[in-house]
């Protein structure tokens, strides 16, 4: 029995013709992420990432003094195969209208995770490209990706690997949430409203409102709230983030604040800007945030404070 066991592929070198053209191509089709990296600025190396793997684009004329590769190097000669959260259809319509054409219909085949749903394409420089979809998050009656139906996704990673800044800023590239009070008599009050990208590090949420309206009514007499944001997934990336807030809070008459979170959208629905009658703040304040992107879930408790002053209690 072997004394290593590996756990993981953590990146493939694809050797390209034209490194320009095929990061481009990863880019507009299949959503990469593309990372210039090296020692030598001058000569910088480039790769395409996605979820936690990357591809190093290696230009196939350099020398293996300059990039050490296998024997046989050749542009073209890859089989890859990316697992997405998009349907079999979704992902034939995003190729063709990326241009891209379908060398293999749906088809359902064996993968490292199980019997995938896939299609088939090349990418610029012929490498054979397999897109596929767990057939387990399929749902055969109405024909999308239904991962909350298999919580044993969720459950296999409890552990909280992003933190309070990185979850901040993803809520900062979310604009809507909904809005969820307790609206008394065992009922929850849910209302769409936009924070307009204005998120703390720290997780405070800042919505802009009139005074009277229900759910300033329903915070008057109950402080705690919960605010739910969702990302749509990319269409052949990573699956979209789904996060909840539960927070307290507070009502904001204070001017100066006003004009601290103030951004010009709001114009549209406040006329006299910070000087509109009626206008108030709220301020929500984090205590605990949970989330779940498709590939691990997990939450961060804060610490408490006061909503009005921001000190500890």
């Amino acid at each position: 029995m072997s004394s290593i066991e590996v756990q993981a592929i953590d990146h493939v070198v694809v050797n390209v013709s034209d490194v320009e053209r095929a990061a481009t191509w990863y880019q507009r089709v299949l959503g990469m992420r593309r990372l210039d990296y090296g020692e030598d600025p001058s000569h910088p190396r480039t790769a395409m990432m996605f979820g936690n793997q990357r591809l190093n684009l290696r230009p196939v004329a350099i020398e293996k003094t300059e990039w050490f590769t296998a024997n046989h190097e050749a542009a073209g000669s890859d089989d890859l195969c990316f697992l997405v959260a998009a349907t079999p259809d979704e992902v034939v319509t995003h190729l063709e209208q990326c241009g891209v054409e379908v060398v293999i219909a749906p088809v359902t085949r064996d993968g490292a995770k199980g019997k995938l749903i896939s299609v088939y394409c090349r990418d610029p420089n012929g490498s054979l490209l397999r897109i596929g979809l767990l057939r387990t998050c399929w749902d055969r009656n109405i024909g999308r990706t239904s991962l909350f139906k298999h919580g044993d996704l969720f459950r296999r990673k409890q552990m909280t690997t992003m933190t309070m800044d990185e979850l901040s800023k993803k809520l900062s590239k979310i604009d809507f949430c909904m809005f969820n009070t307790n609206g008394g008599s065992g009922r929850i009050s849910s209302r769409p409203m936009s924070n307009n990208g204005d998120v703390e590090y720290d997780g405070d949420s800042w919505f802009f409102s009139y005074e009277e309206t229900e759910k300033v009514s329903e915070i008057g007499r109950e402080t705690g709230v919960c605010l739910t944001f969702t990302a749509p997934p990319s269409i052949l990336g990573k699956p979209g983030i789904f996060i909840a807030v539960e927070g307290k809070a507070s009502l904001i008459r204070d001017k100066a604040l006003f004009e601290e979170h103030w951004v010009k959208d709001l114009d549209r629905w406040f006329p006299d800007g910070v000087d509109t009658p009626g206008i108030l703040l709220i301020k929500i304040t984090a205590q605990a945030i949970e989330y779940w992107d498709g590939e691990e879930n997990g939450r961060i408790d804060l610490p408490a404070v006061d909503a009005v002053s921001g000190g500890a209690v």
